[in-house]
């Protein structure tokens, strides 16, 4: 059993991104194998050790308090099974990080602290992969700040040990 959680970022309520994904998946035939939650991801209502893939495209990164997630993450996954992440890093001191820091939010936006957060909640070490780094802004996105290094797309692989 695969679960998906979504969390409620912020005063908004992404229900409409999981109706998305749930017809996706469905195309597929494999509804069936999903769990589909619109919840607080701090306080998952999944039992303990029942999850055997939790991921997450950007999640942490939108996340009002990101490490607080990760606990539960790490209750709900089956010892030995993966967490996969996608979110993009900045470099530890940067314009980008200390102006998200003042906005509330940057707990998790760079690798080291991700990876501090990680091992501190239980995880293994994780592996990064990066897969487009570099200086650069995307329009219609706030960070990175114009001039500041980035990582995008970068996937973060950790297990639960067993």
């Amino acid at each position: 059993l695969i679960e998906t959680a979504a969390v409620k970022f912020y005063e908004g309520n992404f229900v409409h991104l999981l109706k998305k994904v749930r017809e996706r998946i469905r195309g597929f035939g494999l509804d069936d194998q999903f769990l589909f939650l619109s919840c607080d991801c701090r306080r998952l209502p999944v039992k303990s050790d029942k999850v055997d893939l939790v991921t997450s495209w950007a999640g942490l990164g939108n996340a009002d308090n990101s490490k607080e997630i990760l606990p539960e993450v790490f209750r709900v996954l089956v010892c030995g099974k993966n967490f996969i992440q996608m979110d993009r890093f900045y470099e530890e001191g940067s314009r980008t990080v200390r102006a998200s820091e003042k906005m509330g939010g940057g707990d998790l936006g760079t690798q080291q602290r991700m990876e501090t957060e990680l091992v501190k909640v239980g995880f293994n070490v994780p592996e990064f992969i990066l897969n487009y780094e570099g200086i650069g802004h995307e329009e219609g996105d706030l960070f990175p700040l114009k001039g500041d290094w980035a990582a995008w797309k970068a996937i973060v692989k950790t297990k639960k040990p067993k």
